[in-house]
């Protein structure tokens, strides 16, 4: 990607001395921009292995009886968008906002509608600073040799026709997707400054950048300055941040059954179970880890049954009952239709990462809205201050509360004259009314720690009336 006017970044000076510097550091590093000193004008490298095979297979295993083979793998590439604050850090250098002073104190105008800023605009420095550009605040820029995201995608599976208009399948399918985006603090305190202790960390010392940085900065307006600023790697920003790290990867697997009963005697049925397991490691627990973090996506159902169910009414004409006369017209004809969901919660997230599970706080018996997991000071320890977290970001064994959803649908088609038609339909979704809500606190400092606040995350029972005139 391309911006007429070059106005994005490409990557970071990673070892190039910084055009600041200050007493007892060596200050590198900086925002680089396409299109300038050499740098090439796209926001990434050129990627042209994005072929995308696709294979598929269908075979009759035997003349005897209806039993087919289906099977197919493929290779797709993920959309990736570049993100805005990422091609500018955290505030742009291509736009700057101009405040305008609207009365004197002595509450009189100050300017007018014609001319509302007489001292004029404040000028975007855009790539002018080089490297100086947002010292003192947080920078983010994108990976220049990221891959674009790929996805390889297969199934096999059976197909049976046990009666005409019966059919019943099984199979696999699954998904591997690879060179996912990953954000990458590198802005972070070692492991090896970390083991010197917290007091020591934050002890306040002679900030060198008072009056270096911009006083618009907390780096260049204070005097004082914690003493684990000054052990960054680059200590002139509040945060270095790269994103589109094209580590990351995720894998699904499925089982997949489904048994069709095919229009016959006014009656279509459809169900499909899956039982899955989706998993990921698309993030790092700290910024001071080697390994991504490998868990159970935010999404993750192990168990979904889904059903679709249209059944004609038997009255009216060519029907068992109400067959004849006026009367059969009027009540003949009506499809009523039913969509079901049943499926598993998804796993909760773990929010406060100043803890430490030492056992799982997953119960089995008597759990309710108040009481969602065992909420133990046993089980939840507190790390102590400057600590590493442990725990993933989503819980491997605990899920949010989950109900059955139903749609029921009713529908007639009149017709009036020859091509002309009139459809009345009435829909109820969530026909039951049945309430989701979202997954229980899992902060331990919080008061409700454990429990599931009734905020249905659904919605209730809906009715719609619909009528559409065809001619």
């Amino acid at each position: 990607m391309t911006e007429r006017y070059n106005r994005q970044t490409r990557g970071f000076a990673f070892g190039t001395t910084s055009p600041i510097q200050v007493p007892g550091l060596n200050l590198t590093g900086g925002l680089l921009f396409a299109g300038v000193n050499g740098q090439p004008d796209t926001a990434f490298k050129p990627d042209y292995e994005n072929w995308q095979p696709r294979f598929g297979v269908a075979y009759k295993l035997t003349d005897r009886r209806p039993i087919v083979f289906r099977g197919g793998i493929g290779r797709v590439f993920l959309p990736t968008s570049i993100d805005a604050s990422a091609e500018a850090g955290s505030s742009t250098p291509w736009g700057v906002t101009t405040t305008g002073t609207t009365s004197t104190a002595g509450f009189l105008p100050a300017a007018t509608l014609i001319n509302p800023f007489p001292s004029g605009l404040i000028a975007a420095p855009g790539s002018s600073q080089g490297l100086a550009t947002l010292l003192g605040t947080s920078v983010t820029f994108n990976n220049v040799a990221r891959h674009t995201p790929e996805m390889w995608q297969y199934s096999g599976g059976f197909e049976y026709e046990v009666t005409p208009g019966l059919l019943l399948e099984a199979g696999y399918s699954g998904s591997d997707t690879r060179w996912l985006p990953v954000s990458k603090s590198l802005d972070f305190t070692s492991l090896t400054n970390l083991a010197l202790g917290q007091p020591y960390l934050n002890t306040a010392v002679t900030n060198p950048f008072y009056g270096v940085l911009p006083s618009t900065t907390s780096l260049g307006s204070q005097t004082t300055v914690g003493r684990s600023q000054l052990l960054l790697p680059y200590p002139q920003f509040s945060g270095v941040t790269m994103i589109n790290n094209s580590f990351g990867y995720s894998w699904y697997n499925s089982l997949q059954f489904r048994v069709e009963h095919r229009l016959k005697h006014g009656l279509f049925v459809q169900a499909g179970y899956t039982l899955s397991k989706t998993l990921e490691a698309v993030s790092l627990l700290n910024a001071q880890d080697v390994n991504l973090l490998r868990q159970k996506t935010s999404f993750d159902r192990p168990q979904r049954f889904v059903t679709s169910v249209t059944y004609r009414l038997p009255v009216g004409p060519k029907s068992h009952f109400l067959n004849k006369g006026v009367v059969s017209h009027i009540v003949g004809g009506w499809d009523l239709s039913m969509t079901g969901v049943a499926q598993s919660g998804v796993p909760i997230s773990l929010s406060n990462g100043s803890y430490m599970l030492t056992g799982s706080p997953a119960i089995t018996t008597g759990q309710s809205y108040t009481h969602w997991f065992n909420t133990s000071s046993s089980i939840w320890v507190p790390l102590a201050a400057g600590s590493l977290r442990v725990i993933p970001g989503v819980s491997q064994n605990i899920r949010t509360p989950t109900s059955p959803q139903f749609n029921i649908g009713l529908a007639r088609e009149f017709a009036i004259h020859e091509n002309h038609k009139i459809q009345f339909r009435a829909f109820a979704y969530n026909a039951t009314n049945t309430p989701l809500f979202n997954g229980p606190t899992t902060d331990p400092t919080s008061s409700t720690f454990g429990a599931i606040t009734m905020t249905q995350i659904n919605l209730p029972r809906a009715i719609d009336l619909n009528f559409r005139y065809s001619f």
